[in-house]
């Protein structure tokens, strides 16, 4: 694990890992939500819209599910691929959180459940704040259509990183490495899955020159091997540089596997 040292930019930040060791991880808290006679035209169409979708996936006519998904996923990816603030649709649709949840639980057709888990997926990194939603960005990752993570911007796979790392964390994964025959089913199958996207998020952080927060995610999680596979040619210099500034900053034997 990272220990907490005070004195490393960028490990610094504490035990909650790659959660914590960049302060642009967590999408900025939500602005004060203006009255609607306060928005603009374009806005209060915005929100318009995003609430009819949200209204069809709630009648009984199935037939309108899978366009007003579509639509409310084209309005928000739209919005996602820089997040210097938080983007009017994910503000617009906070809200409806809950609504969205529920809709979920009641869909049958598989197509259209997935591609509801992964909007529930994007909206969770507004609700951050409330503990009973804290991994909600990456159990309904998990239950998505597994497209391309870097599909809703750098932020989301941010959040998502900073998920598994906290989860990893909570469940001990790597402290029950060499005790699975007490190890729940469950919590295997957990850790099989944090694993499974870690390995489709590191190659997108490599391939973004984000190479730093591929190898806080990898020393965190302690699955420095995927980190072997992604390094070439074009980053090894980074890598190196990034790794061999960190083990003054780790404990045995981490600082040896990392050398």
């Amino acid at each position: 694990m990272v220990p907490n040292h005070p004195s490393h930019p960028r490990l610094a930040m504490g035990s909650q890992g790659a959660a914590t060791t960049r302060e642009t991880t967590t999408v900025p808290k939500k602005e004060e939500q203006k009255p609607d006679d306060d928005l603009s035209e374009e806005d209060k169409q915005l929100q318009d819209e995003l609430s009819l979708c949200v209204q069809r996936l709630e009648e009984s006519n199935k037939d309108l599910y899978m366009p007003a998904l579509e639509a409310m996923r084209s309005l928000i990816r739209s919005s996602t691929t820089s997040m210097t603030s938080v983007p009017k649709p994910l503000k617009f649709m906070r809200p409806h959180y809950s609504r969205m949840k529920d809709i979920y639980s009641k869909l049958t057709d598989q197509s259209t459940k997935k591609m509801c888990a992964d909007l529930i997926s994007v909206l969770g990194m507004t609700m951050t704040d409330k503990a009973e939603y804290k991994y909600d960005t990456l159990n309904y990752r998990l239950l998505g259509l597994h497209e391309e993570i870097g599909a809703w911007g750098h932020e989301y796979v941010r959040h998502l990183t900073g998920q598994i790392v906290s989860l990893w964390n909570e469940k001990d994964f790597s402290g029950t490495a060499d005790k699975s025959e007490v190890v729940s089913e469950d919590s295997k199958d957990q850790k099989n899955q944090c694993i499974a996207m870690v390995q489709q998020t590191i190659p997108y952080l490599m391939e973004h020159n984000a190479e730093a927060e591929a190898i806080d995610l990898c020393i965190e999680i302690e699955q420095l091997d995927l980190l072997l596979i992604h390094t070439t040619k074009l980053n090894y210099q980074r890598v190196c540089l990034y790794m061999t500034s960190c083990v003054a900053y780790l404990s045995d034997p981490d600082n040896y596997k990392v050398l």
